[in-house]
C-alpha cells in the first residue's frame, strides 16, 4: 500500500473515531442533563454489550448516535512557535497574576473558558520556564442562555516526579 494511500485510511479511520467518540459523549451529557432534571435514564452499554445484545435480536441496525445532531465542521488547528517568549512572559507578568500559575510535580491543572456569542475562533499562547508540559483541549457542552459551552485547557506535569513547572498563560477570541 503507498504511503498517500494510508495517510487516507488513517485520516478517515481517525475521522470515524472522533465522529463515534462525540456522539458518544453527546449521548453521555443528554443522559447526565436527563437524569438531573429527574426524566428516566437509559443506560449506556459499552461496545462490547452492544455488540452481544445485537447478535441476540432482530432489531434495526442503526448505528448508535444516527438520531443525534451531526457535528459541526471544524477548521484545522493551527501552531506557531514565538521567537520572543522572553518578551511573552514579561508581558504576562506586567499584565498581573491571572496568567500566570504554578503547576506542581505530578499535578494536571485545568483552565476553563467559557464560550463567547461574538467570538468564533479561540487563541491561546501559553510557555513555561526551562521545562516541557503536557497540554490539551477539550469541550464541555452546557446548555445556559449566555454561553454553549466552556473550553477546558488542560496542562498536565503529571509525568514529572520532581519539578514543578511556572505556566504563562493567554487566552482570547476573535470574530
Amino acid at each position: 500500500m503507498s504511503a498517500e494511500k494510508q495517510e487516507a485510511l488513517i485520516r478517515q479511520l481517525q475521522e470515524q473515531h472522533y465522529q463515534q467518540y462525540m456522539a458518544q459523549v453527546y449521548a453521555q451529557q443528554q443522559m447526565e442533563h436527563a437524569a438531573g432534571e429527574g426524566k428516566e435514564v437509559k443506560k449506556v452499554m459499552d461496545p462490547e454489550e452492544e455488540r452481544k445484545k445485537e447478535d441476540d435480536s432482530d432489531v434495526s441496525d442503526e448505528e448508535p448516535g444516527d438520531d443525534l445532531p451531526s457535528n459541526p465542521a471544524i477548521a484545522p488547528a493551527s501552531l506557531w512557535n514565538r521567537q520572543d517568549i522572553q518578551v511573552f512572559k514579561a508581558n504576562i507578568k506586567k499584565e498581573g497574576s491571572e496568567g500566570i500559575i504554578k503547576v506542581g510535580h505530578g499535578e494536571t491543572v485545568t483552565v476553563r473558558v467559557p464560550t463567547h456569542h461574538e467570538g468564533s475562533c479561540i487563541f491561546w499562547e501559553f510557555a513555561t520556564d526551562h521545562y516541557d508540559i503536557g497540554f490539551g483541549v477539550l469541550f464541555e457542552w452546557t446548555v445556559s442562555e449566555t454561553n454553549q459551552g466552556v473550553y477546558l485547557l488542560k496542562f498536565d506535569n503529571s509525568y514529572s516526579l520532581w519539578r514543578s513547572k511556572t505556566l504563562y498563560y493567554r487566552v482570547y477570541y476573535s470574530k
